[in-house]
């Protein structure tokens, strides 16, 4: 039996303000998703929330990013009351928010071991803040957690790495100039992290890779894996509700054939949702294809609890 626990982390703190000069709307999202019915379309209990500092609009000439202090003693925090989740038996499903919510998921795990992430992104995340053009820690958190850039954020608790590099595998990214290379970007080709592209995806479908990840992170010998979803690796027809909408992602059926055999491994801890806006879904109709991707997804935990009950 593997209940499901919800913590919301509200967190914009990485993402640069909208053009009107608002704060973006993720950190809305988990209220958002509870309205559109998540909670109980996945009869998930409630973690409670953990509340970011205020946002600082400025960026830091000496760091060129944005919130740095705000999202460290954050991280902190978020870490404190993941690790409360990951000690019990339950997946955890944390409703973010940016992506720099990743350094909290990812400094609770190191404080237990060693974990592997699966990054499910767009975008693969592998800049430093000398490569940002944004000063948004959003666009960073897959370096900061493999222990690349300023130690601020790569070394709370003295525990850099978080994540071991080889322990990370990126999935269903379209973003050619971090994988495959362009001037002035941090490249997944040259790193040891392993890269499964849209099209090895479709070629050989959601659930053979998926199924290849997880035989990796048995290989690897981890003791257990965090996965992150970032929802603009769905195409933009169907989600445009995220800051930077780009055509050619994936389907709702292929995000749920892709997570459905991880969640279901016994190796993974929980899940992080990522960048969904709703400021930017009027209708509401984003929110309820997530919450329909969810609910599939998940549906494997759902069946054990209903078989144990």
């Amino acid at each position: 039996m593997r209940p499901i626990r919800i913590l919301h982390a509200p967190s914009p703190l990485g993402l640069k303000p909208q053009l009107e000069g608002r704060v973006s709307g993720v950190r809305r999202a988990p209220d958002a998703l509870r309205a559109a019915g998540l909670h109980d379309v996945l009869a998930g209990s409630f973690a409670g929330e953990v509340t970011p500092p205020e946002y600082v609009y400025r960026i830091d000439m000496k760091t060129l990013l944005r919130n740095v202090d705000g999202i460290a003693r954050y991280s902190v925090q978020l870490a404190d009351a993941l690790g409360t989740e990951l000690d019990s038996d339950a997946f955890t499903l944390l409703l973010g928010g940016d992506c720099s919510i990743l350094l909290g998921a990812a400094l609770a795990l190191r404080r237990r071991g060693r974990f592997g992430v699966v990054y499910i992104d767009a975008h693969p995340d592998y800049l430093t803040s000398d490569q940002s053009t944004t000063g948004g820690v959003a666009g960073l958190p897959l370096a900061l957690v493999s222990g690349l850039g300023l130690d601020a954020l790569t070394d709370l608790e003295g525990r850099r790495p978080y994540i071991d590099v080889r322990d990370a595998v990126v999935v269903a990214s379209r973003d050619d100039f971090q994988v495959h290379g362009a001037p002035g970007a941090r490249m997944v080709d040259d790193s040891p992290i392993r890269a499964h592209d849209l099209d090895e995806i479709r070629a050989r479908s959601p659930r053979a890779v998926a199924a290849e990840v997880m035989r990796g992170m048995e290989a690897r010998g981890v003791d257990g894996v965090w996965l992150h979803l970032d929802v603009d690796v769905l195409d933009s027809t169907i989600m445009p509700a995220v800051d930077s909408p780009e055509p050619g992602g994936l389907t709702a059926r292929e995000l749920t054939e892709l997570l459905e055999p991880m969640v279901a491994h016994p190796l993974v801890r929980g899940l992080e949702l990522t960048i969904y806006d709703p400021d930017r879904d009027a209708d509401g109709s984003a929110a309820r294809l997530l919450v329909g991707v969810l609910a599939d997804a998940l549906a494997p935990l759902r069946a054990t609890t209903a078989r144990a009950g």
